[in-house]
């Protein structure tokens, strides 16, 4: 890709960051005859509910099937964090899942994931993301569709997910299907508010 592109997409990109924070509501300043009086106006309060977010995080076991037919366990580590305009949700979500592959093969396979998703108020989540593998013999990427359920215990999640890496190869398409599951306990929630 040439400079000059790259250089237009990080401008676009910036734009984007930054437009909801330079995006204000102003109500226009009226004299008596209720035409408009130039260069006045009255900054509008934010009327908008806080955001409500917490962390989520836990220890993750599962399996993953490929499509050569091999089996391999998954142990790792889940680290997520939620938002949401109100207490029952859906909850937008950002997951970052470490696992490491095949010990009981006597292989170290780490496997780095990172998924954008939703939660519904009834605990089905689903998502979409990339994910980066070190295998013996080289280095391998994929995306990620994930989609499942969590179930509550109090104040501890059990998600139960399944996940689907689709990658390619040397012009062959591979697929990966993993079976995961562990806990995580709900850390307190905190509110963020919008300020002006």
């Amino acid at each position: 890709m040439r400079p000059q592109m790259v250089c237009a997409c990080a401008l676009a990109l910036l734009g984007f960051a930054v437009s909801p924070v330079m995006a204000q509501t102003a109500d226009t300043v009226m004299n008596h005859s209720g035409e408009p009086v130039p260069g006045h106006a009255v900054a509008v309060a934010d009327t908008e509910p806080a955001v409500i977010q917490y962390d989520l995080s836990g220890p993750r076991i599962g399996l993953t099937l490929s499509s050569e037919g091999a089996a391999r366990s998954q142990f790792g580590w889940h680290s997520e964090n939620q938002a949401a305009p109100g207490t029952r949700g859906p909850w937008f979500l950002v997951e970052r899942i470490f696992l490491i592959g095949g010990v009981e093969r006597s292989e170290f396979i780490p496997t780095g994931t990172l998924v954008f998703g939703v939660r519904t108020p009834g605990s089905f989540e689903f998502g979409i993301g990339p994910s980066i593998s070190l295998g013996p013999a080289a280095v391998t990427t994929a995306v990620v569709v994930a989609c499942g359920q969590t179930l509550h215990y109090g104040g501890i999640r059990v998600p139960v997910n399944m996940a689907v890496a689709m990658s390619q190869r040397n012009g062959i398409n591979a697929v990966r299907v993993t079976l995961i599951t562990g806990w995580a306990i709900k850390q307190p929630q905190r509110e963020v508010r919008h300020e002006q």
